[in-house]
């Protein structure tokens, strides 16, 4: 398989997705998980921004996936963007897949929260991708 966005050779379909899946596999696992298993940290905001480091994390693997594979070519010009929304739609079935943990609810602060870390991560990937630019040129 050739990449058409680069013209590189995309030979492992799995080897670029997989950690995306994995991510995402992760982050569930994690929300099954009751409360009472996590170590309470003292620290204001500490779980929110748990949030959005894991959410940064979905991104920047969703997006990795989306720039790597051809089979979504329309679409790999707006990886960027793509992975935001997709990290964010996760991150809503994952707070309504928390109404069902003993110990859990769904929380608007925490999708907020992990919009948040999505929405890092393209603040970060588009200021690498703009500094790459002007080095090019």
């Amino acid at each position: 398989m050739v990449d058409r966005v680069k013209g590189r050779v995309n030979r492992n379909f799995w080897l670029n997705q997989l950690p995306a899946f994995a991510w995402a596999a992760m982050i569930f696992l994690l929300s099954s998980f009751p409360t009472y298993r996590f170590p309470r940290v003292e620290i204001p905001g500490a779980d929110k921004m748990v949030h959005v480091g894991l959410f940064f994390g979905l991104a920047f693997f969703t997006e990795r996936a989306l720039r790597l594979q051809n089979r979504v070519f329309p679409w790999a010009e707006h990886s960027i963007l793509l992975a935001v929304v997709l990290s964010f739609l996760y991150g809503l079935l994952d707070e309504t897949h928390q109404m069902f943990v003993p110990t859990r609810a769904a929380d608007i602060v925490d999708a907020a929260a992990d919009l948040g870390g999505g929405l890092l991560f393209a603040l970060v990937a588009f200021a690498f991708r703009s500094s790459r630019k002007q080095t090019a040129s």
